[in-house]
């Protein structure tokens, strides 16, 4: 039963892009991960996957300096205070800025010569399409000019719901901030015996600002 509550959250987790290293959990120091490129969550188990510890550059492992107790109630209290709005779904445009070629051309002079070289656009990073609002999904999702504050840095609600998820899906009432330096960099939080480091954002408007701790 344990293993199989590892392997959903790890499911969670993983981006399930095809094409992306991360779109399936991962083994790497002696553990299994799982990423969406926001949220990187590990657990005591290894093996079934492929190797990818050599991608983490300086992700992982973070030092444990502290040990800041926080309730899973009051992380839940904190969230219901988050106002929601209806989502839309996201549709596909041929990029304007490259014309669905993926690629632009950049013109640059020096002593008195013209030259021209092809590069990636940085509009649609290469891929020739850009994502636009489509019609509402019905859905509702957190406002998404909100953040709460937990320690020293800022974060989405749909990071502080992931730790809500992981929680609850062990069964634990307590998590543990085992982890912060500064507050643009990454936080670790412990949920037993499962690590989730998330990744912060800039501040936002006070008004708009929940405090968890």
């Amino acid at each position: 039963m344990e293993l199989e509550i590892y392997r959903d959250i790890l499911d969670s987790f993983a981006s399930g892009m095809e094409g992306d290293a991360f779109s399936k959990p991962f083994n790497a120091f002696g553990k299994t991960m799982a990423t969406n490129r926001h949220t990187l969550v590990t657990v005591p188990i290894s093996g079934g996957y492929s190797d990818q510890e050599c991608v983490l550059g300086k992700v992982y492992p973070l030092e444990k300096h502290m040990n800041k107790k926080i309730l899973l109630s009051d992380l839940k209290d904190k969230l219901d205070l988050v106002p929601f709005e209806f989502g839309y779904e996201n549709e596909e445009k041929e990029c304007e800025a490259c014309d669905g070629e993926g690629d632009v051309t950049y013109t640059f002079r020096y002593d008195f010569h013209d030259y021209e070289t092809n590069e990636l656009c940085p509009i649609c990073d290469g891929d020739g399409v850009v994502l636009h609002r489509g019609k509402p999904n019905g859905k509702k999702e957190f406002k998404k000019d909100f953040s709460l504050k937990l320690g020293l840095s800022y974060f989405t609600p749909g990071r502080i719901e992931e730790v809500v998820y992981v929680a609850e899906k062990l069964g634990i009432s307590e998590v543990f901030l085992t982890h912060q330096r500064k507050h643009n960099k990454p936080s670790l939080i412990e949920v037993s015996d499962v690590e989730i480091i998330i990744m912060p954002v800039d501040k936002r408007h006070e008004e708009k600002i929940i405090v968890i701790c």
